[in-house]
């Protein structure tokens, strides 16, 4: 893109592999849009800070007031920036992590697990930093796009990992137009999607779209990404049997749903 493009002249950049972290984490930034917007527009609703430091959501706990290191951003991602250089060939540095609560959390890029109430020193090379995801949630993604506040949501991607027990929880999905203040007249959508685990089912459910505004998508695809998810004996869409294909890349199983009517509920039943 002529962003990457730009982006290869910056004179801070000394070399192709940094060039391609930097590149990385356009790209990232861009999947991870749906999930951004609809966090901004909840502290938009409620005040609640983007970037929360731990005790605002575990004040009950005294290390939250002593790892000022780490952050939440949005109810469902932990980060720990690394500030130091990084040394060898793969510019590896660390950080100190404490991962909060009774929540299970995963690596965004290698999809280890870390329990709750742990305390590690993690090691991350150029091209990753320590970032975890909130376990027993759906994470709201989209393919790649260099306009990734205005493209249409045509597919959305749902990353999904492992509740440590049985759960019930729900995250809602925000979209408008992405240009416009219409918005503040109502013009706007929202999507809850639900993770719920019963012993060795696990059912992901979107619910039926809520809201309107121009430009609004009539049908949509639906990825779930299943990291960390195990052997898989059984998946259904809608009741139907369907077969999760394992994606090599990413490290984990697929299941594709065609295009559908936003106003009508899909749910996605795994057993495993």
């Amino acid at each position: 893109s002529t962003k990457d493009a730009r982006l290869d002249r910056r004179p801070w950049i000394s070399g192709e592999r940094e060039t391609a972290a930097m590149r990385r984490m356009y790209h990232m930034r861009s999947e991870l849009m749906p999930y951004v917007y609809s966090s901004v527009w909840q502290t938009h609703s409620t005040m609640v800070p983007l970037n929360r430091p731990m005790y605002i959501e575990y004040g009950g706990d005294e290390r939250a007031y002593c790892n000022e290191q780490e952050f939440l951003f949005g109810d469902l991602l932990l980060a720990a920036p690394i500030a130091p250089p990084g040394t060898g060939p793969d510019k590896v540095a660390s950080q100190r992590v404490w991962f909060p609560g009774e929540d299970v959390w995963y690596d965004f890029f290698t999809h280890e697990r870390f329990d709750g109430g742990r305390e590690c020193e993690i090691s991350k090379p150029l091209e990753e930093f320590p970032l975890y995801v909130r376990g027993g949630w759906v994470l709201p993604m989209q393919p790649y796009t260099p306009r990734p506040a205005s493209t249409p949501l045509t597919t959305l991607v749902m990353r999904v990992y492992p509740s440590a027990g049985d759960a019930d929880n729900t995250y809602t999905l925000y979209e408008d137009d992405g240009v416009t203040r219409d918005y503040e007249q109502g013009a706007y959508a929202t999507t809850q999607l639900n993770y719920r685990r019963t012993g060795r089912v696990t059912t992901v459910t979107v619910r039926p779209t809520a809201g309107s505004y121009e430009g609004q998508v009539v049908k949509r695809a639906y990825r779930l990404q299943l990291p960390a998810a195990g052997k898989i004996e059984r998946a259904k869409v809608g009741g139907r049997s369907v077969k999760p294909v394992f994606d090599e890349k990413l490290k984990c199983h697929v299941i594709e749903v065609p295009a559908a009517d936003i106003r009508r509920e899909v749910k996605i039943e795994i057993i495993g």
